[in-house]
């Protein structure tokens, strides 16, 4: 029997069950499985199977032997949502604990909430699996490529039914409605902004490489704060750097760098070795760069973002929010750029550190 097949089954058995014990049923007394059995045809472990997912949804409730199963006196069928992880093929890990931290921390309080863990072979299964499973709502947590495919084989009525979280977004999209990604480049505004509270004017960059979107989003974010700006403050690649900082040192007053992560490691040590030039550097990055900053006593650095972990958390808060407010319904959101929160000098006062050990206290965060 194919799996869709088997599907239909188990919803028409469901439909079956359900008319059978309500027009044979004493009060809120449920036939004995025995009767229900023979009466409906089917096999005993089917039988049983359907009447555990009616339990598990609040439609039926065993409170001992004697009295049996009865139907639930005041039913309210349990909201059914479906929580899928694109791992790439079915496994017993996950890549993003700390998300599933989050969103259980939210729905694990629910009663009127059912979560199924799901996995389906393909982006074009994932329609099947809201009949399969009966889902009111299903969360996918996925990657841009997974996302393109599955919400072009959903139908509009499932879309206004399911999340998307986004795990990866490396340059501004425009996602359509119910898709929570990151605000990849709040920090480039962040970053310029912490600079202007130090009243520095002059910026330079360090660059791996050219092309990056965010080398021209930080060139316009610096000239929208009317501070000094020329093509040639760009430096690209690690070849001969040390001349060439030297050669902007002379050129402008240099008070704040921002450096990309490949090149920091020489950067760092060359202002090592300029006990003269110590530019004000906002840094983005994560606990290893915090380690970095903290281990790199004459870098006048400053981290402005928390802990990937601690972001993810408060993405799974968000998105079991989401869930919990339209169980059952439409979620109907737009699209949601998610942002980090950002802490000052956390680099030298272990932020990162200090977020970890209050993370149960993290409000709902202000989205713009």
């Amino acid at each position: 029997m194919k799996k869709s097949d088997s599907a239909l089954v188990r919803q028409n058995l469901r439909r079956r069950y359900l008319d059978y014990i309500q027009k044979h049923g004493s009060g809120n007394r449920v036939p004995r499985i025995v009767e229900i059995r023979e009466a409906l045809g089917v096999t005993n472990y089917m039988l049983m199977k359907c009447i555990k997912e009616l339990r598990q949804e609040g439609l039926l409730v065993c409170n001992s032997r004697r009295n049996g199963i009865q139907l639930a006196r005041n039913i309210r069928k349990r909201g059914v949502v479906g929580l899928f992880l694109d791992q790439g093929r079915s496994c017993d890990y996950f890549n993003s604990p700390t998300f599933l931290e989050g969103f259980f921390h939210v729905l694990g309080r629910e009663p009127g909430v059912y979560i199924r863990c799901l996995h389906c072979p393909g982006p074009a299964k994932i329609s099947g699996l809201f009949r399969e499973f009966g889902l009111d709502n299903l969360v996918i947590v996925c990657e841009n490529k997974f996302f393109s495919e599955v919400y072009e084989s959903l139908s509009p009525a499932l879309r206004s039914r399911t999340v998307f979280c986004m795990l990866d977004c490396d340059f501004p999209h425009d996602y359509p409605e119910n898709v929570i990604s990151e605000d990849c480049f709040s920090w480039i505004r962040e970053y310029v902004g912490a600079a202007v509270r130090r009243n520095c004017r002059s910026f330079i960059q360090l660059v791996s490489a050219p092309g990056s979107p965010s080398i021209e989003l930080f060139n316009e974010e610096i000239r929208r704060q009317g501070l000094e700006w020329s093509a040639d403050r760009v430096v690209v690649g690690s070849h001969d750097l040390r001349r060439r900082i030297d050669s902007l040192r002379k050129k402008y007053h240099v008070d704040a760098v921002r450096c990309m992560s490949p090149l920091q490691p020489t950067f760092f040590s060359l202002l090592k070795d300029w006990p003269d030039f110590r530019p004000y550097m906002p840094l983005y990055g994560y606990k290893f760069l915090a380690q970095i900053v903290q281990d790199s006593p004459w870098l006048n650095a400053e981290m402005i973002s928390e802990d990937q972990e601690d972001y993810l958390y408060r993405m799974g808060l968000f998105t079991g929010e989401k869930i919990r407010d339209a169980i059952g319904g439409d979620l109907s959101f737009s699209h949601v750029m998610f942002p980090r929160y950002f802490f000052p000098d956390a680099g030298r006062s272990g932020g990162t550190e200090n977020l970890r050990k209050n993370k149960r206290n993290l409000k709902k965060p202000q989205l713009s």
